[in-house]
């Protein structure tokens, strides 16, 4: 199980955060981009967000919480990340974001929010890399973990062995919902839990043990 680090409250300045987590464990940096159209928050524009990570040590596991899916697409890309994720509720064309996406050499990634089913993203589980499982309402850090999305997460386990697709889940992440939730899944993004510590690696690592204890 790998770690993806979301910096969307933090304790910290926003360049502490970010240079303390490139010299941690964490296998991924999360970047939430929030447009406040989709949700009522709004945090950076692309421009600040691009100048920031642009020279990001980690890997980079964007998460798009966005109406304009396929302009903020062309805008991530320039970035480089590992995975991209859009979400699923905001775009009929589907196909044609996973292709924009896929053929820039990035992995593909849907996101769901804990209101949608997980049947509703099936006929794409062939096309795509990712599932990012909100365990929250989108938007707002440090909301508590909705208990209901371990069924979702054991549908998508049964789902995985005939797809090619891993399973990611964010919000309301501690050391006891990842135990809860580490038979299921491949990534596990925690936020609060991390960047809200004195020391970002000694939690870090209480993620990652937490699979080995399963």
């Amino acid at each position: 199980m790998k770690v993806s680090v979301s910096m969307l409250k933090t304790n910290k300045s926003k360049e502490e955060t970010l240079k303390e987590l490139e010299n941690s464990s964490a296998d991924y940096i999360h970047v939430d981009l929030i447009d406040g159209w989709y949700v009522g928050e709004k945090n950076f524009t692309w421009e600040q967000t691009i100048e920031f990570y642009q020279n990001c040590q980690k890997e980079l596991d964007i998460h798009l919480m966005t109406i304009d899916v396929e302009q903020n697409i062309e805008s991530a890309l320039q970035l480089h990340p590992a995975f991209l994720s859009f979400h699923y509720e905001v775009t009929e064309n589907i196909p044609k974001m996973i292709e924009k996406i896929k053929k820039n050499g990035c992995k593909a990634g849907i996101a769901i929010n804990p209101k949608t089913k997980v049947e509703e993203i099936i006929p794409f589980l062939d096309a795509i890399d990712l599932v990012l499982v909100l365990s929250v309402e989108p938007g707002y850090g440090g909301q508590d973990f909705i208990p209901q999305t371990i069924t979702k997460l054991q549908h998508l386990k049964s789902l995985q062995s005939e797809k090619n697709f891993l399973i990611s889940v964010d919000g309301g992440i501690d050391q006891t919902i990842a135990k809860m939730v580490s038979p299921y899944i491949d990534i596990l993004v925690s936020g609060s839990y991390v960047c809200l510590a004195d020391n970002f690696e000694q939690k870090i690592k209480d993620l990652k043990q937490a699979k080995k204890n399963e």
